[in-house]
């Protein structure tokens, strides 16, 4: 079964800086990515307004233990409280579940 899902946050101008992970953070994430077999792709529009990650995985219970792994990581950079802070709406949808 593949899982593809994506997450999006939106800032209201480009004078807003998108949340992201502290490089320790996104290390840890990154070598769960490889554990647990997730590819991802970041793209931006062309206004800069929008950031857009698409991760996918081959088999849903890799990608269940991997977002669980990785949630902690997450959690400690505060992503969703500082999109909240700057007002960026966040979202996260699954666009795929084969």
């Amino acid at each position: 079964m593949a899982l593809v899902v994506e997450y999006v946050m939106q800032r209201p101008s480009t004078d807003v800086e998108f949340p992201v992970l502290d490089s320790q953070e996104q290390s840890s994430v990154e070598s769960l990515r490889e554990r647990y077999h997730v590819n991802s792709a970041i793209t931006i529009s062309e206004d800069g307004l929008t950031w857009t990650m698409r991760q996918s995985c081959d088999d849903v219970t890799e990608y269940g233990d991997f977002y669980q792994a990785a949630g902690p990581h997450w959690d400690k950079s505060k992503i969703v409280t500082r999109c909240s802070e700057h007002n960026i709406d966040i979202s996260m949808s699954i666009v795929e579940n084969t």
